[in-house]
């Protein structure tokens, strides 16, 4: 295994990138799933096949899986992946489990961070209330809008139990069209934190 940047060299310790896999028996791709010819060329040529995977080497030299990068938050060209908020909301106590599932705004294409919520009996939340949890989480103030943009989920959908797909996981796709209808303004009205 290794990480790579996106011109296929090797990323330092610590620092995120593409996980790639070599190993003596690999198979050729997924079925009924076209890769990029690019990528499709590359693993034909060298070996190695690219899991779709972001993650990074730490200086124990084993390789953390950080998730996929179809599920990447991405504001301004900064990433984040949906685990960095989920992790921070799941410490509320008040909540029972979350998916957090970037949502494409209209108008500048950036794909925001955006919250299924499933509480614990007699403890919902207001969408206010945990916006402000997660703002002081991570210390996010009045002036750092960017920071308020990408951790902090302007589109809360709150579930009794997640769609299930039919291998039990939940359905992240169902979940995340159901929260595309709902950015229509959402982002565009929060002039202020």
């Amino acid at each position: 295994m290794k990480v790579t940047d996106d011109e296929r060299f090797l990323q330092p310790v610590g620092k995120r990138g593409n996980i790639y896999i070599r190993t003596v028996k690999i198979f050729n791709g997924y079925l009924n799933h076209k890769c990029q010819p690019s990528l499709e060329d590359y693993l034909l040529k060298s070996g190695w096949m690219f899991s779709e995977d972001g993650g990074y080497v730490t200086d124990e030299n084993t390789i953390v899986v950080e998730g996929r990068f179809k599920d990447v938050i991405e504001v301004l060209g900064r990433k984040i992946f949906p685990y960095e908020i989920e992790d921070v909301i799941k410490c509320n106590p008040s909540v029972l489990d979350v998916i957090v599932i970037p949502v494409k705004e209209k108008e500048s294409g950036d794909r925001l961070p955006g919250a299924a919520i499933i509480y614990k009996k007699g403890c919902e939340e207001t969408k206010e209330s945990m916006q402000n949890f997660i703002r002081k989480e991570f210390n996010i103030t009045r002036e750092s809008r960017m920071s308020e943009m990408m951790y902090v989920p302007q589109i809360i959908h709150i579930f009794q139990e997640f769609p299930l797909m039919n291998n039990g996981k939940p359905d992240r796709r169902g979940i995340k069209q159901l929260m595309q209808k709902s950015i229509v303004n959402a982002y565009s009205s929060t002039n202020g934190i």
